[in-house]
């Protein structure tokens, strides 16, 4: 399970916000997860504005 949380936040990062809404869409990942996931790519500065 952990490995398939993984892979999925490496596929939302490579896709950037795209990513980000694309991982908000589905149902089973929680918000809460995606969020926080985007908000240290954004303090580390690996998506921005």
């Amino acid at each position: 399970m952990g490995e398939f949380i993984h892979s999925l936040l490496v596929f939302f990062e490579g896709l950037g916000y795209w990513g980000v809404m694309l991982g908000l869409m589905i149902e089973v990942i929680p918000s809460e997860i995606v969020l926080s996931y985007a908000g240290y790519l954004v303090a580390k500065g690996e998506i921005g504005f």
